[in-house]
């Protein structure tokens, strides 16, 4: 009786095996898949010719490398589009809310291995305490980011110039802003 033998391995859609082609495989021979660059290998990278004469299956597939949607993070959100799967070399970038900064890397790309480049970063609320010294303020306390900030000075003194959202502590400490008078 002739021994079984086995037709050359089949193919893979962008991949390939490791065997020369040739007529016919013994039994027992093993092939090796793998992927063609930017591609990744899902399923045994191997499989075997059987007694039966035929390859072991399931075969492996190659699917393109894609990194998943990036992390979402607090107080912040992704600039740009919304998808499902990023391909390698496609970059996000995150901002952060109004009275957040941003720590860490603001931009990040999907890598050739399927990762993000890097972890993403955080958005960090504004410190506005403590403020410099000013002896002509009695107090100054945070309302909320929206609200501003509520300063209550000494009778004689006033503050100079409108203040938005974050007064500019830095032109006072300039002399662009009036102390106490002369």
């Amino acid at each position: 009786m002739k021994p079984k033998l086995c037709l050359p391995p089949p193919g893979i859609a962008n991949g390939e095996h490791s065997r020369p082609l040739s007529d016919t495989f013994a039994v027992g021979a093993l092939v090796h898949y793998r992927c063609k660059h930017g591609f990744s290998l899902i399923g045994n990278k191997s499989v075997r010719c059987t007694a039966h004469g035929v390859w072991s299956h399931p075969l492996p597939r190659c699917e393109v490398l894609h990194c998943s949607k990036p992390a979402d993070i607090a107080h912040g959100s992704l600039s740009g589009l919304a998808k499902a799967f990023f391909t390698p070399g496609t970059a996000v970038s995150y901002i952060c809310e109004p009275g957040f900064s941003l720590i860490g890397t603001a931009s990040i790309y999907c890598t050739q291995s399927g990762a993000w480049s890097r972890p993403p970063p955080v958005c960090q609320g504004v410190n506005f305490f403590p403020f410099p010294f000013l002896p002509f303020l009695l107090s100054v306390s945070k309302l909320s980011l929206m609200d501003g900030l509520w300063i209550t000075h000494e009778p004689d003194h006033s503050l100079l110039g409108k203040c938005l959202s974050i007064c500019d502590w830095a032109a006072h400490r300039e002399g662009q802003s009036s102390g106490k008078p002369d």
